[in-house]
């Protein structure tokens, strides 16, 4: 058994992920396996806080492996900030920070992210689906990777695929542009959100500062550690189904 499989079976019945500590006390997972997929993705609703491309229609796309096609751009708003995400210089860690406001200019000036697929498809992406995130055609891709200040990523000069996007019905269906939707790091087996931070771009994980497990925390998005636990086993279970 390998470690992905390890990761779904430990998931599917309700167990720590192999990186996760222990639940707060008083948690209890459900055994996601046991349950419909309506019923997980209930659990899920915290973390869909992005939108791709949310002044467009039709279904999100693939861009070319090349990335010099800005036909296939996208923006990336998130909820909260009800901003959208950008390249931006910051004082620590990676340079991404989000835009001044969320009005038509702003989209079409942040709207220079990019999804490459492994096979370098240019065609609908999918829940569930493997792809690599970049920026604009001078910047490299973006990876998990550990650093000393603000959100663990880096910049990677090769495409890494290690990102998806979950919260649809079911994986495989198509991701659908202006929808509601999880953006999940397969690396780190976490989702990514806005995290308030005080000197490095305001996005985290739900682990971000230790309060994923205490509820403690300037990025807490609620005191109570349970719920929280149990959205993102139930996005690990998701991820590795």
């Amino acid at each position: 058994m390998d470690r992905r499989q390890f990761i779904s079976s430990a998931i599917a019945f309700g167990a720590t992920s192999l990186a996760a500590p222990a639940l707060a006390k008083g948690c209890t997972i459900p055994r996601f396996s046991n349950l419909q997929t309506a019923k997980v993705l209930e659990y899920t609703a915290r973390y869909k806080n992005w939108y791709f491309n949310p002044t467009q229609n039709g279904y999100l796309r693939a861009s070319p492996a090349a990335r010099g096609n800005d036909t296939y751009w996208i923006s990336m708003k998130g909820r909260p900030p009800i901003k959208f995400l950008q390249y931006e210089s910051q004082p620590r860690g990676i340079n991404l920070g989000w835009t001044g406001n969320a009005n038509n200019q702003t989209e079409r000036t942040a709207r220079k992210f990019f999804m490459v697929k492994r096979n370098g498809d240019i065609g609908t992406i999918h829940f569930g689906e493997r792809f690599a995130l970049g920026w604009d055609r001078s910047k490299p891709f973006i990876r998990y990777a550990k650093r000393d200040s603000g959100i663990n990523l880096n910049w990677s000069n090769q495409p890494v695929f290690e990102w998806t996007i979950l919260g649809g019905d079911r994986n495989g269906a198509p991701v659908k542009q202006n929808q509601a939707a999880v953006l999940f790091n397969l690396r780190h087996n976490m989702p990514m959100h806005y995290f308030d931070r005080s000197r490095a771009g305001h996005i985290g994980w739900p682990d971000s500062q230790t309060d994923f497990w205490t509820g403690i925390g300037r990025g807490t998005i609620t005191t109570d550690p349970c719920p929280r636990q149990t959205a993102v086993r139930a996005l690990q279970y998701l991820a590795n189904s």
